[in-house]
């Protein structure tokens, strides 16, 4: 059984539902569903998300994670329950490697060869370095005031934990220690800074961002972070798709048909928020001079 771990508010219970829909689409093997949940999580997001695995002939388990990181620092509109994989570890003590998904995410391919990765001796996590963060000069020099190199610097929204590793070497304290810290990206950075010297670094296939500008290809392959190849095939057969930017449910992004083609299939599908997007596409909205430049161009 492959040992699966999201984590969610009420407010993200939708795009989760979507996540794990396409997980369970396309896995060759049992899956163990673990959602870590905030104190507003309801009976009836917990009740339509046991139907939705019970659907695929697997079943979820919901974990309430308390207060532990009620006063930690929040930017961007992304809430405490990003923090909650910090505590994987102890909280599911019968899984010595589990996988961890974020919830905007689609999974196109089958998670099972993600699992089978070896993380090598030592390491306590295993991510994905994203070409986003890699060649954008201001993140950059965030994250080197962290204290870490860009070059080995990993998104947190595909995981894999070694969960005994990180037992045994008692880093529940540590990952705590910095929940008081305000970094930008959150646990993000406090993975990054802690697992420092210990990360397995894993093909771009598993976290597709989204479009590659050439240029921005160019500079990641150049820092010897990826090859041509590793960016065909994650263009061409993504494992999974990160919308880690702007959201499939809010705007037109990247890959967006991908998204609502599971979207579509859930007990939250709205022809209204499909109706939205694609008009803001068709027909965008421009400021006043932005169009009177128009017209005066036009006529």
């Amino acid at each position: 059984m492959i040992p699966v771990v999201f984590s969610s508010d009420h407010n993200f219970i939708m795009p989760t539902y979507v996540a794990i829909s396409s997980m369970l689409a396309k896995v060759s093997r049992a899956c163990g569903i673990y959602l870590l949940v905030a104190d507003d999580v309801t009976d009836e997001d917990k009740r339509i998300l046991k139907e939705l695995a019970k659907k695929y002939g697997s079943a979820i388990e919901f974990i309430p994670v308390g207060n532990v990181f009620d006063d930690t620092f929040c930017v961007r509109g992304i809430t405490k329950a990003t923090y909650f994989r910090l505590l994987i570890p102890w909280l599911l003590p019968q899984h010595d490697k589990v996988i961890y998904l974020d919830g905007d995410i689609v999974v196109t391919g089958d998670i099972a060869e993600l699992y089978d990765i070896s993380l090598g001796e030592g390491n306590l996590i295993g991510g994905i370095r994203t070409p986003g963060f890699s060649t954008n000069r201001k993140i950059r020099k965030e994250i080197e005031n962290n204290g870490l190199n860009y070059r080995e610097y990993i998104n947190a929204g595909i995981l894999i934990f070694n969960n005994a590793l990180l037992r045994k070497e008692n880093f529940k304290p540590i990952f705590l220690s910095h929940i008081d810290k305000k970094y930008s990206f959150q646990d993000q950075d406090i993975l990054n800074i802690t697992c420092k010297g210990h990360i397995c670094f894993l093909p771009l296939k598993y976290n597709y961002t989204g479009t590659i500008k050439p240029d921005i290809i160019d500079m990641f392959v150049s820092m010897g972070l990826a090859t041509q190849e590793d960016i065909a095939d994650a263009v061409t057969s993504p494992v999974i798709i990160h919308y880690a930017g702007a959201k499939p449910w809010r705007e037109f992004t990247s890959r967006w048909c991908d998204w609502v083609n599971h979207y579509r299939s859930t007990p939250f599908y709205s022809q209204k928020l499909i109706d939205g997007i694609s008009s803001k596409v068709l027909y965008p909205a421009f400021s006043l001079k932005k169009t009177i430049k128009m017209l005066i161009k036009r006529y």
